[in-house]
């Protein structure tokens, strides 16, 4: 079975679920939703659109939504294209969607006049792409042109990692592979129809694209809410969730950081949120002290400690990889910082100066399996630091990079996730990315632990700091970029080295100020660290 026919099906057996776009003002239910989205299925074939990527930039909505279900229901590979919400340079984002687009051989790409000055700098780089806008799609009679035969192993979504533009890696999911993360998801948070969902995570994140298809295929209600309308007015967010009932929410851990300072400064009465059961955390660490604060500051308006959700997944496996038991209040675990910088995960009974405490992201998803590998490729004892490895039925084909070289993910049939972890009575704990560990005098150093020591000094804006490795003299140190207010840049400076030295005995620390918004974002919100460490490499 295919995505579209599989929520036919679910519209069919739960005629009440319905499609909410709060900032139009719009409702829909799921079987009028499918139905104007094989509208633009028609509309797609009628323009040529075969069984191949079709770009979608459409900013969030139901337009958006509609085409990447029509886009589905056509047998298109859909492909949805990013751009940063508040872009001054359209020729730096036109840059990034022109290396997806010549990488995934893009011929169509379904926009709306918001992208024109983009678009216009597309058609000049590639004179044979065509953009289709939205509105003239759903013009096209429904059932003008049957819909093509769609096989499990067809390609059904290519989701591009954001960030660099010189050589893009499309994430290539069939059918049958998104199907299956779509069940796990909905199986493994115990989500049915009587749910109702709210995200305000854009559709090109991953999260934002497969969160809602698999609350869709349980027969759920569904609420798109715009991004810059969260990150504006956290409050409002949480008064949409009082208004409308919801249950189950999701995004990265700095969203419900927002929320919880967001509470925290502003009285907020008559705010009503008992029935929020779930807080999907996910796609960046899960800091404890989120964990903490959210708590603290959404209690006193009836959100249980069970509500946080700290899971953990990523666009090879159709999202979700590990879950914990709905219900359950999070586990965060300390372990001793040297033990682990030598490659153990030694439980402790509290935190101290000399440990570090990671969240648990729970057991692994319905059909899912998961292993902790050696650098050896061997796979590693309970409590050992390693890769994380995943196996099961939503894993990716593969890598669409446009060349031959593209990259094996598979180890002996395991996904190497370039994670970091470790697995303790079952549970996954993520301690960060292997590609950025700093080693120092022999020890591994992950930038969060950096990270976690300046963040909350006084002076650092918003808690917003970056660590990496850097090489100066010939000698590997920590490099710190943080964004600060401050006019007495020197004294936050030493600030910032002392705490690090305090915290991890490290001496040789690089500390660089910028003003606020000075540190790069990708589109979905996430540090550019990579791009840091190569500016600050061909600087030096």
């Amino acid at each position: 079975m295919n995505i579209a026919d599989a929520l036919d099906r679910a519209a069919t057996e739960f005629p009440q679920s319905t499609w909410h776009f709060p900032e139009t003002g719009e409702a829909l239910r799921a079987g009028e939703m499918l139905r104007q989205a094989r509208t633009v299925a028609a509309g797609l074939a009628g323009k040529g659109v075969a069984t191949e990527p079709i770009g979608i930039l459409l900013s969030p909505g139901k337009g958006a939504w509609c085409t990447l279900l029509g886009g589905l229901a056509a047998g298109a590979a859909i492909c949805p294209l990013t751009v940063h919400p508040f872009y001054r340079d359209p020729e730096s984002e036109a840059a990034r969607v022109s290396a997806i687009v010549e990488t995934a051989r893009i011929r169509f790409i379904v926009t709306e006049n918001s992208y024109s000055d983009i678009v216009q700098i597309l058609r000049r780089r590639h004179p044979r792409l065509t953009t289709l806008c939205y509105p003239d799609l759903v013009r096209c009679p429904a059932g003008t042109t049957s819909g093509p035969r769609i096989l499990d192993d067809d390609l059904a979504v290519l989701q591009f990692t954001s960030g660099s533009t010189s050589r893009p890696k499309g994430v290539m999911l069939t059918h049958a592979a998104v199907l299956a993360g779509l069940r796990a998801i909905s199986v493994s948070s115990s989500t049915t129809h009587e749910d109702v969902y709210v995200q305000w995570i854009p559709h090109h994140h991953d999260m934002g694209l497969i969160t809602p298809l698999a609350h869709a295929l349980a027969g759920a209600d569904v609420h798109i809410m715009s991004p810059a309308q969260f990150i504006r007015d956290p409050i409002a967010f949480l008064r949409y969730l009082d208004a409308n009932g919801a249950t189950q929410t999701a995004g990265p851990n700095f969203g419900y950081d927002l929320i919880a300072s967001a509470v925290s400064a502003e009285s907020v009465p008559d705010l009503d949120l008992r029935r929020w059961r779930l807080a999907f955390n996910g796609s960046e660490p899960v800091r404890p002290d989120t964990v903490e604060r959210f708590t603290e500051a959404l209690a006193p308006h009836g959100v249980s400690a069970t509500v946080m959700y700290p899971v953990y997944g990523m666009a090879e496996v159709t999202l979700g990889a590990t879950f914990p038991d709905p219900g359950a209040r999070p586990k965060t675990l300390a372990v001793d910082r040297a033990q682990l910088s030598h490659g153990r995960a030694r439980p402790v009974p509290a935190p101290t100066p000399e440990t570090v405490s990671f969240v648990s992201v729970g057991k692994p998803v319905a059909g899912m399996s998961m292993r902790i590998c050696t650098g050896q490729g061997r796979p590693a004892p309970e409590g050992a630091l390693g890769e994380i490895e995943l196996k099961g039925p939503s894993l990716l084909h593969g890598y669409l990079t446009g060349t031959r070289d593209a990259p094996d993910p598979f180890h002996d049939d395991w996904l190497r996730t370039g994670d970091a972890g470790f697995i303790l009575s079952g549970e996954l704990y993520v301690t960060g990315r292997l590609k950025d560990v700093i080693i120092i005098n022999g020890q591994n150093i992950f930038p969060e632990d950096v990270e976690t020591l300046v963040r909350d000094l006084p002076g650092v804006h918003r808690k917003r700091c970056v660590a990496f490795a850097a090489r100066k003299h010939g000698v590997e140190q920590v490099m710190v970029i943080a964004e600060t207010r401050e006019r007495n840049m020197s004294a936050l400076e030493e600030q910032i080295r002392s705490a690090v030295l305090e915290g991890l005995g490290i001496g040789s620390v690089l500390v660089e100020l910028r003003r606020p918004g000075g540190i790069p974002r990708t589109p979905s919100g996430k540090w550019q660290r990579a791009l840091l460490r190569s500016q600050y490499t061909s600087a030096a």
